[in-house]
């Protein structure tokens, strides 16, 4: 009988290529979000296009990183909403605007926490 070895396979053939590899998830929705979020930042209303887009996106989603981003941001939008009321409300005896200080540093951390884990491919 003929000698049969096994193929052999290069260790370079074992290694991920993170060129062709896939991320966890192909749905762009929460990037968009996230970049939705940015720009209310300066344009309220794609904020406001943003959290739509997050709860149509939310209904059916199997992924549940995509979920647990889609319900962040959510939740992002509707306490920043509380925020920008009870500051807008209290800016009229001045201390509104440390409201609505606290409203833009906390948005824009949840905004950097989120696409730093997005990037990651994981929860948040």
């Amino acid at each position: 009988m003929p000698n049969q070895q096994e193929p052999t396979t290069h260790w370079a053939d074992a290694v991920a290529d993170p060129v062709t590899e896939k991320p966890a998830s192909t749905n762009s929705t929460p990037l968009i979000i996230y970049v939705l979020y940015v720009i209310g930042l300066m344009i309220p209303i794609s904020a406001v296009v943003g959290v739509i887009a997050a709860h149509i996106n939310k209904q059916g989603e199997a992924s549940p990183v995509v979920l647990s981003h889609l319900n962040y941001q959510i939740r992002t939008f509707w306490w920043g909403l509380m925020w920008v009321a009870i500051g807008t409300i209290f800016s009229i005896v001045y201390i509104g605007y440390l409201f609505l200080l606290f409203w833009a540093i906390w948005t824009v951390y949840r905004i950097v926490k989120g696409l730093t884990l997005w990037n990651k491919s994981l929860p948040i």
